[in-house]
Order: C-alpha cells, then sequence, then structure tokens
C-alpha cells in the first residue's frame, strides 16, 4: 500500500491508510519506494513556506489500469489524501509506493462545507473542487485566503529507486475582481444606502486536470449577488466591493446603486454592453480592479501613475538580466457617462513594476515620454514630447505613496481626443547626461521631432538611439518602455484610462575576465602533458637521446660467447625498451632522492618560470588599465529602434571599444536587440594596454537585449612543446645520471631461464660495457639525457581558452 507520512515542526504524524488493492505484479519487477513531497504556495511572485491557516490541502494519486478500459487514470477513494495540517511547515512522504508511472494534484483550497466534494467515481478526469461556497459569501475581505491553488505532475518511480524528493510549489489559479466606487459621496448625487454586484454564469467547478501546460478547466455556471450591506455615506474612504473567481471573461452582470430616497430608481451600470461583449475579464492570479469614473464625451484622460494606491505605475524592471520581457499592458476601458477603469496588478495588490520598499534607483537620470499618434497609413507620427521631472532621486515605482512629486503627477497624465489610436514611450537616460568629454553633453536620440506642420512631426519608426561615444555605466544605461492606447473604433465613448508601464534595459553587459596565473603544481601538470609527454614519444628529445646512446651500446656485434646467446638478446631487448624504467628509478641511495623523470621535469618547471619576465605577466590582466575590444565587421549593434531592432551603421564604428580593466576584470556594455539577432557584437579581439593581445575569441554571447554574460578567458589551457621530431633541438640541456642496469631492469628475474650461472653472465656483460664505453660498468653506467630548455620561448607555445557563462537566465 502508499503510505503519507507528514512531518510537522519536528513532530512525525503517520497516516496509515488500507490499501487500495492488491499490489500488481509490474514488468520488470523491482521493490516499493517512496516519494516525499516538501509543499509551498505561490502566491504573485513570492512563494510562501506553507499553506495559510483556514486552507485545507488534499492529494490525489492516479494511475492507468490497463484492465479498466472505462477509467484511463484510476483514482479510487483510498488514493485521495487529506494533508491539511494548520499551516505549519510540512513535508509529505508516499511510501510503499510499486516502481511505475503515476499522476499526482496536489490542491490548497479554503476549508469550507462542501469545497471537496466526495466523489465516488474513480476517473481522475471527473474529480473537482466546488468552488460554490466561496462564491456564496455576499461579503468577502481582501484578507481573507480564499484563493484555489494547484500544482499538477507526473512522476516514474524507477524499479531500484528506493526515494524521490521533490519541492513541490502550488500556483494560484483564481482571481479576484474588486468594484471601487470612489468616495461615494463625490461620485453621486443622491446619498446612497446600498450596493450590488450582480453576477452571472459564473463559474463554480474547477477540475483537477490540467491537460497541459497549467490549463485551467471550470465550468457549472451560477448567478451570485456581492455586497447589499448598507454603505457608510459620509466615509472619506473609497467604497470598495471585493469578490474571489475563477478565470473567466464576464459575459453578464451589472452593479445596482441603490439610494436612501426610496423615491429614487436604482441606477444601474452594466458591465456588458448591448452586443453581451465584456471588457471586464478575471485573471488566474491577478487582481482585476474597475474605478468608476466620468468622462467627457469627446476625450479621455490617460493617467501613467500616482492618482489612487492601486493605479498603473512607472516602474522600473528588477535588477536581473533576465533577458527581454514582452511589453504586455492590457487595454483599459470605460463607458463615457460612468465609465469603469480596469487596471490589472499581480496577487496581493502590488503593481507588476513595483520594487520593494519603493527605495531609490539611481539607475534612472533622466526620463522623456513621447506620444505617437496612429496615422492613416497605419504608422505612428509623434504629437507630444514631454520630459518628467524631479527623476534623479526619485522613488520607485513613481506613485503618490513613494513621494511623487506634483510636477511629476501633472506631468503623467495626458488629455487625449476620442476616435483616436495613440502609442506612449518612455525612455530614460538620454536627456542630457552623457559627457562624450565631461564638459559637452552628446546627443544619443535622434528623430523624435515635433512636427512643424502637417505630416511633419517624426515617425515612431524613424526614432533611433545611438551608441554612445562614452561607456555605459550602471547610471546611464538606456531604458525603454512601450505601451499601445487602443480605442475602441465602434463606441466612440469607450476609451482607455490607465496605463501601467514598466521600464526596461536597452543594452547588454557582458563581462571579461581572466584566469590568474597558475601556480606551481598547475604548471607542473600543463608540463607533464603538454611538453613531457612528447620528449617520451618518438622523435622527442629524452627518447631519442636515449635511444643513441644504447644503440652505440647495443651495436651488431654485442655478444658475450656462445654460452648466452639467448639471455644476452634478452638484456639487449630489455635495455633498448627501458627509458620510462630508467626515468622511474631514483637517482643515489637517499629515499628522498627524486626520480630521473621527476628530475627532468623540475628543471622544465624552473626553465618555464625563467621566462617570466616575458611569457607569464603579459597574461596577468590586474597590471592593465583599459583593454580595447575589436567587433567582426558589421556586428557591432550601434544603433537601436523603439521596436528594439538593431542596426549597424558603419559611421559609428569608429567610436572606440575601450573599457576599463579594474582587477583583471571587465564589462562590455553595449545596445542590445531582440533575442534571435546571432550575429550581433561578435567579439573577436582583446588588446589590454599592458600588451596583450588576444584574437579570435571563439566565443558569442549574441548580446541580446537585458541580457548579461560573464567571458573567462584561461590562458593556460595548454602547453605544447614545440621541438618534437629534432633529435636534439636547439637550445636543449642534459642530465647527467649514473644508472644501475642490473636492479633497473631486474636482470636476476628478467633474462631467460634456466641460467645456471648468473654470476658469470652478469661478469660478462660488465666486460662488455667497459669495452664499448670505458670506465661504465653494468651497475654504474653514465646516461645523458637531452631536453629542451623551456627559458627560451621558441620551444613551447601557449594555448588559451574561452568559456561562457550566462547570468540570471
Amino acid at each position: 500500500m502508499m503510505k503519507p507520512v507528514c512531518w510537522i515542526v519536528g513532530i512525525m504524524i503517520s497516516f496509515l491508510l488500507a490499501a487500495c488493492e492488491e499490489k500488481r505484479p509490474l514488468a520488470g519487477g523491482g521493490e516499493p519506494g517512496s516519494l516525499t513531497f516538501k509543499v509551498m504556495n505561490r502566491t504573485g511572485t513570492e512563494t510562501v513556506a506553507s499553506p495559510s491557516v483556514g486552507q485545507g490541502v488534499r492529494l490525489y494519486v492516479a494511475d492507468r489500469r490497463p484492465e479498466m478500459n472505462d477509467c484511463p487514470l484510476y483514482c479510487p477513494q483510498e488514493w485521495r489524501y487529506d494533508l491539511t495540517t494548520g499551516g505549519g511547515a510540512v513535508t509529505y512522504t508516499l511510501s510503499d509506493m510499486l516502481p511505475q508511472w503515476y499522476k499526482m494534484a496536489f490542491i490548497c483550497a479554503p476549508q469550507l462545507d462542501g469545497v471537496f466534494p466526495s466523489i465516488e467515481d474513480h476517473d481522475f478526469t471527473h474529480l473537482y473542487i466546488d468552488y460554490s461556497p466561496v462564491l456564496q459569501r455576499k461579503v468577502q475581505q481582501p484578507a481573507e485566503d480564499l484563493a484555489v491553488y494547484r500544482q499538477v505532475m507526473d512522476r516514474w518511480l524507477k524499479a531500484g529507486e528506493t526515494a524521490l524528493t521533490e519541492d513541490v510549489v502550488l500556483s494560484r489559479l483564481t482571481g479576484r475582481l474588486v468594484i471601487d466606487m470612489g468616495i461615494l459621496k463625490d461620485q453621486f448625487e443622491h446619498p446612497v444606502e446600498k450596493i450590488e454586484v450582480r453576477l452571472s454564469d459564473i463559474l463554480s467547478r474547477l477540475y483537477l486536470r490540467d491537460e497541459a501546460q497549467g490549463l485551467i478547466l471550470a465550468d457549472h455556471p451560477q448567478n451570485y449577488v456581492y455586497g447589499g450591506e448598507a454603505v457608510e455615506w459620509d466615509s472619506d474612504a473609497p467604497y470598495s466591493i471585493c469578490m474571489n473567481l475563477l478565470p473567466q471573461q464576464l459575459t453578464g452582470g451589472s452593479i445596482h446603486v441603490f439610494y436612501a430616497d426610496e423615491s429614487l430608481p436604482p441606477s444601474v451600470f452594466p458591465l456588458v454592453d448591448e452586443e453581451g461583449q465584456s471588457f471586464v475579464s478575471v485573471k488566474r492570479n491577478t487582481i482585476t480592479t474597475l474605478y468608476f469614473n466620468g468622462m467627457e464625451d469627446s476625450e479621455f484622460e490617460v493617467r501613467y501613475a500616482g492618482f489612487n494606491e492601486n493605479d498603473a505605475h512607472i516602474g522600473v524592471d528588477d535588477d536581473r538580466w533576465d533577458g527581454w520581457q514582452p511589453f504586455d499592458h492590457p487595454a483599459a476601458t470605460g463607458e463615457a457617462e460612468g465609465a469603469y477603469i480596469i487596471d490589472y496588478t499581480v496577487g496581493g495588490g502590488t503593481s507588476l513594476s513595483a520594487r520593494a520598499g519603493g527605495m531609490p534607483d539611481r539607475r534612472i537620470q533622466s526620463l522623456i515620454y513621447l506620444l505617437y499618434q496612429k496615422q492613416q497609413k497605419e504608422e505612428y507620427r509623434l504629437v507630444k514630447k514631454r520630459r518628467i521631472p524631479d527623476i534623479p532621486g526619485s522613488r520607485w515605482p513613481l506613485s503618490r505613496e513613494n513621494g511623487m512629486t506634483w510636477a511629476q503627477r501633472e506631468a503623467l497624465k495626458d488629455t487625449l481626443v476620442t476616435g483616436h489610436a495613440y502609442r506612449a514611450v518612455f525612455v530614460a537616460n538620454t536627456d542630457n547626461h552623457f559627457l562624450a568629454d565631461g564638459v559637452t553633453a552628446e546627443q544619443v536620440l535622434f528623430q523624435v521631432d515635433l512636427s512643424v506642420g502637417e505630416n511633419d512631426g517624426s515617425l515612431y519608426s524613424d526614432a533611433r538611439l545611438v551608441l554612445p561615444s562614452r561607456a555605459f555605466t550602471d547610471e546611464n544605461m538606456f531604458y525603454l518602455a512601450v505601451a499601445d492606447i487602443v480605442q475602441d473604433a465602434s463606441d466612440p465613448h469607450r476609451v482607455p484610462s490607465n496605463c501601467g508601464v514598466t521600464l526596461q534595459r536597452m543594452v547588454t553587459r557582458t563581462d571579461v575576465k581572466c584566469s590568474s596565473v597558475p601556480g606551481d603544481d598547475a604548471l607542473g601538470t600543463l608540463i607533464q602533458s603538454g611538453v613531457y609527454a612528447e620528449l617520451l614519444q618518438a622523435g622527442g628529445a629524452v627518447h631519442d637521446g636515449y635511444q643513441a646512446a644504447v644503440s652505440k651500446l647495443l651495436a651488431g656485434d654485442f655478444t658475450l660467447g656462445v654460452e648466452f646467446p639467448t639471455q644476452t638478446e634478452k638484456f639487449k631487448k630489455l635495455v633498448k625498451e627501458g627509458l620510462n624504467a630508467v626515468l622511474s628509478t631514483k637517482e643515489g641511495t637517499s629515499p628522498d632522492a627524486m626520480t630521473i623523470g621527476g628530475r627532468i621535469q623540475a628543471g622544465l618547471l624552473a626553465d618555464l618560470k625563467s621566462s617570466s619576465p616575458a611569457t607569464l605577466p603579459c597574461f596577468d590582466w590586474t597590471s592593465a588599465q583599459t583593454a580595447t575590444i575589436g567587433y567582426a565587421e558589421g556586428t557591432r549593434a550601434n544603433e537601436l529602434s523603439f521596436d528594439r531592432v538593431a542596426a549597424y551603421n558603419a559611421a559609428y564604428d569608429s567610436r572606440p571599444a575601450v573599457y576599463p580593466v579594474t582587477e583583471g576584470a571587465f564589462s562590455i556594455c553595449s545596445l542590445g536587440s531582440n533575442p534571435g539577432e546571432t550575429a550581433q557584437n561578435r567579439l573577436v579581439s582583446v588588446t589590454l594596454n599592458h600588451g596583450v593581445s588576444l584574437a579570435g575569441i571563439p566565443v558569442q554571447t549574441n548580446q541580446g537585449g537585458n541580457e548579461w554574460y560573464e567571458v573567462q578567458c584561461q590562458p593556460f589551457a595548454e602547453l605544447h612543446y614545440e621541438g618534437s621530431g629534432m633529435s636534439v633541438p636547439d637550445g636543449t640541456g642534459t642530465l647527467k645520471v649514473t644508472i644501475d642496469w642490473e636492479a633497473v631492469l631486474d636482470l636476476e628475474h628478467e633474462v631467460d631461464s634456466p641460467l645456471t650461472d648468473y654470476e658469470a653472465f652478469r661478469t660478462a656483460l660488465d666486460a662488455k660495457i667497459a669495452e664499448v664505453y670505458p670506465g661504465n660498468t653494468l651497475n654504474g653506467f653514465q646516461l645523458a639525457l637531452p631536453y629542451p630548455n623551456l627559458s627560451v620561448q621558441d620551444t613551447y607555445r601557449w594555448v588559451h581558452s574561452w568559456t561562457t557563462t550566462k547570468i540570471n537566465q
């Protein structure tokens, strides 16, 4: 059976559940295992530790049963677990699970009677949550957690796996509709007694399954009435009605305002027009707020920021370099008589562009507002241009609660003419703050001139940001926000009213740094693989030097008489192949003496380090002050349109790409366009002012807009010996050593048996060696091993490598 175990603040509570059926044998067999889940909720952009108090948690487990053709996903009553813990930090474990495929649905919903219905049907696809107990609450408070959270997952428990552990984050599926009527005594001529919101065809049943990509399936429409309690007519606070709903487009509904004077008929404001079209959409994990408002017939006001707590904001994207986020500014519409203004915010009532704490953001030093009007030729022409005041030191997002100035509030509202479509553009850090020479301002924003006569205004498609001469810093990067303000052409009374925008970077960042000079151990490893191994191969200095010495000894007339024919040939073979044995022996009798091979490598290391005045420091970037970057021809993005399309204007290629180096690293901040343009800002070389020049950088970040990459150079990735093929290359030295052939070759055990008189054989060898090399013996053979002098740079070559890492993916 499957047994869940729940850990709550260190105390284990076991739920003993009856088996739903006998264990079924599976193909391949396998022992039972377990699955452990830590369950958390995600509300907006925040992940909380556990479901809140007042929420019930259920786990539904299903599998496929070939014997049940009419039930593709089998989920019996025994596999539906109540995991409610009252809000404590929780971890759930299902034990004794057979290795197979499972579908699991974690559901968190209000702990109200009837929300989790007992359904006899065993088909998982038929199971649902009944949301009607929530919908029946006429008065709902914003502080109540009446949301439904869900996570559906497929998991394999494979044979041989004893346990799987996973964090499960439940996403909020429900939305919230808030009707904000404003301050009633300012909105209505007569005292109001009560206000009702009457909604029809509201979905009340939410299915557990999601089919694909988190799809929400709901049905069973019902009619509900919200509000209706007595209002405080003299209150100075806005009056609002809160409703938690499943996601849907409203297809019917109206607001009814009842007056204290019963002789006055109620005022009715429909939420759906005469053709049944609704402008109210309830979205998952989103608060939809409708503001009651009034407007003139021929014009409307677009409020960009700061007029109510929940109005749209002018915000700055967070500091993550996460690539371009799509511009998504839902159209807000209303009626000319008694209008409703729609504003979308994420769950929790926080603006999409809000920065925690409303702290000053030094990234934005200036802000320009541009308004384009759509023309008959489907092009947008500039009709207004305005500098937003008091930007340096402002708190973001710009809002009244964050200390927005009166001048900013006035500058961030605009009166537009009905019957036209507009495009609002906010561009930051282009207003006389790039000082090319520290004194003179440099123009970086082009083609944004107001019209002089008819059709003389600049076009949106012609506007350009130009790469400045001065390097970008954290306080002068380009930021942009674009929002379309579209009016329904068939109804001149329906107009947008609120517009939220989020400034996003128009630049890309690439950090380039160099690995530090390696220490002796790392250099020794490179010498071992790139030089020493070459010396030991045929054609290498050590190999050929050794073979030259023994070839003279083992000439064709090397014989020891007729007594030892086979032993003589075996001795000659052992000596020819004995290079590795020689190099692995220790010179002298001290147990701490280095092997001959170790002595060669130590000499190579000393030689290489002696060349450091010409080699190693030039790769130590910490002594450099500037870096000049080379780009592949025609790839440097030096212009950028408001649609984030890069241009490669050769007229600006002469601007130097020089960046300051700090502690061996520098950052390239340049214009970055939409993702997918793989041939932009292609780096081909780095030249440091202290003499290092590295060409052919084999990396490419593409440098898309608002992306951050790290490129690291490893100048000591490989070391190659250039003297291979020469027996004794120029500049080599020799290592004179004394070899004990008898010990190195283990003659007494290696020569062919039977050998009845080993001493006679040994004496004959001594005599023959002395004959060819006077003064040498079997136990004292003088050998000179040549090896290259790495203090001469022509004998070796460094190979550098590049790696690229994307930050904040």
